[in-house]
């Protein structure tokens, strides 16, 4: 071969080189090699051994609006996008990376694992308030974490803002996932039988809230009308009794739902995450006894939070053989409307049958009160356990508008075998509340009530 064409096929060697190395915007995958310890059980509706399936053409649309800077190994994928518009992340299979570390369950215990797959997002220069992914067509079970540092491979606990959290689909099979305010990295995985998938996409945007929405509180009563620590049905009863709650829930019509005594089992073998479709923003927090309440929105929820009582100590009097007040607590999230932040309070109170008053039941709504003192805009919402209406006064006396002021009686009583008690209530500050009412229902030993809010 001459020297010039020997040149010229050194220079094309390395053009097309270059070309490789310029196109290339995805990890390599790196084939597990022992499947990570399983802590519990996990529910599915899927049966049989599913295929892992490849989709490289999503990259495709990232390609047009973003910049995705491809990093090695653990690292997390940084793309930036311009501020005024979405940014667009479309996940093929190639882009699944080991996170080396410890993992958080969605049984909230710590895994240490070297071959856990997920896609792992840097947000620092990211732009948004609202998360949305779309299912993979052969995966339903996929968990999420928002993370504040990358974990490490020593086994110490690793800094997450959230742990593990269930993806709760949609009908149109995407869903929102809900954002703490410490977020740093989001951690999107999936496994089963040793095949991973990623969503479909990934997609970062700003979302419109409008200023008139509705919310509501119901006690479900762990479906077991409040008689059991958890639900009574059976899978025979699966589909007669799902449409009943699907029914009831749906005619509440509420944007904002936060539910009392809430079971993550509608029966042995059933999620109760599947009556809750038309929720893209689910936070489901740990049950405590009796105790256990959980948020949904079809809105983007911001900094969800799970807060215990200062008031109570574990050594708190014992108000029936089984519950103390510690079991009790509370959670909030902020909703952004144009410019307004509101924070939504999903509680449970505690109480004391013998205590007249009931000063369980009322220290918590004191530090309520003392805790949102400064907030401009609050909606409280969920079961006070207030047996006595006069113990709301103090709310309207901070400059709270309070939904049932005694004329709604919410949950069955042992008197009349009927609704006895108003103890179910929306309260609010900063934000106008209309048409409140009580629902009535034979699913649980309490009713919901329902309000539309306006946020001025």
């Amino acid at each position: 071969m001459k020297p010039s064409n020997r040149l010229f096929a050194l220079l094309a060697l390395f053009l097309l080189f270059c070309m490789l190395l310029t196109s290339c915007e995805l990890l390599d995958v790196q084939q597990a090699t022992d499947r990570p310890a399983r802590t519990g059980t996990e529910t599915t509706d899927k049966g049989g051994q599913t295929e892992m399936t490849t989709d490289k053409s999503a990259a495709s649309t990232a390609r047009d609006t973003t910049a995705v800077e491809s990093t090695t190994d653990a690292a997390p994928v940084t793309t930036e996008a311009p501020q005024d518009e979405p940014a667009v992340y479309e996940y093929p299979m190639d882009q699944v990376a080991p996170l080396n570390g410890t993992i958080r369950t969605k049984q909230n215990d710590y895994l240490i694992t070297a071959n856990y797959r997920g896609a792992t997002v840097d947000l620092k220069d990211i732009h948004y308030d609202t998360v949305t992914v779309t299912r993979n067509p052969d995966a339903d079970e996929m968990g999420y974490a928002f993370l504040t540092a990358i974990p490490t491979a020593t086994g110490e606990k690793p800094s997450y803002a959230t742990g593990y959290t269930m993806v709760v689909w949609d009908k149109n099979d995407t869903a929102t996932l809900s954002i703490p305010g410490d977020a740093r990295y989001l951690y999107v995985y999936y496994y089963d039988s040793g095949v991973y998938y990623l969503p479909t996409s990934i997609v970062f945007s700003n979302a419109t809230v409008p200023t008139t929405f509705t919310v509501a509180s119901w006690n479900i009563g762990h479906f077991s009308m409040g008689n059991n620590k958890n639900t009574k049905l059976t899978d025979d009863q699966y589909a007669t009794e799902k449409a009943k709650f699907d029914a009831y829930i749906g005619s509440l019509g509420a944007d904002v739902l936060i539910l009392n005594e809430y079971s993550q089992l509608f029966t042995p073998s059933k999620a109760a995450r599947y009556l809750f479709l038309d929720y893209a923003t689910p936070f489901e927090c740990e049950q405590r006894n009796y105790s256990c309440n959980a948020l949904y929105a079809k809105f983007p929820l911001k900094n969800l939070t799970l807060h215990d009582f200062a008031c109570n100590t574990p050594d708190t009097v014992l108000h029936t053989t089984a519950i103390k007040a510690t079991d009790y607590y509370y959670i909030t999230g902020e909703l952004t409307v144009g410019t307004e932040t509101v924070t939504i309070v999903a509680l449970h109170l505690a109480f004391h049958d013998n205590l007249n008053p009931d000063t369980v039941c009322t220290n918590q709504m004191d530090e309520l009160i003392a805790a949102f003192a400064d907030t401009e805009h609050v909606i409280m919402l969920g079961d006070w356990n207030a047996y006595h209406a006069e113990y709301y006064e103090r709310f309207a006396e901070a400059g709270y508008t309070v939904g049932n002021d005694g004329s709604f009686l919410t949950c069955t009583g042992s008197k009349t075998g009927g609704l006895e008690w108003p103890v179910d209530n929306i309260i609010v500050k900063g934000v106008t509340m209309t048409d409140f009412r009580a629902v009535n229902t034979s699913l649980s030993d309490h009713v919901a009530v329902v309000a539309t809010i306006t946020v001025p």
